[in-house]
């Protein structure tokens, strides 16, 4: 496989990895703040994943430009919430993971 078709597929999966990123910080923060005034969390970061990823797909259809970072590979149909599903499930463990050395 040449340089520029690495290059070009790993900058097509930039903006959907990148969408799920920012679903993931935005659970992980709410989360903090349950703990922070709560003193417990009531929904957990990957609940909160769920449902924001729901939540943003009901109003929003990502067009074919987010797509190729959201789905895990051509042949599968998957949703926003999906997506935030699995990625998030991998970086919350890395931060729990991380949180844990402490």
């Amino acid at each position: 496989m040449a340089w520029s078709a690495i290059i070009t597929r790993i900058t097509s999966l930039i903006p959907g990895v990148g969408l799920s990123i920012v679903v993931t910080l935005v659970s992980l923060a709410v989360q903090y703040l349950e703990e922070r005034f709560l003193s417990h969390p009531y929904l957990e970061a990957l609940v909160i994943a769920i449902l924001l990823g729901m939540a943003v797909r009901s109003v929003w259809e990502p067009n074919p430009r987010w797509r190729p970072g959201i789905r895990r590979n051509p042949s599968s149909r998957r949703t926003l919430a999906q997506a935030g599903f699995r990625n998030t499930l991998v970086l919350t463990r890395s931060a729990l993971h991380l949180g844990a050395r402490r």
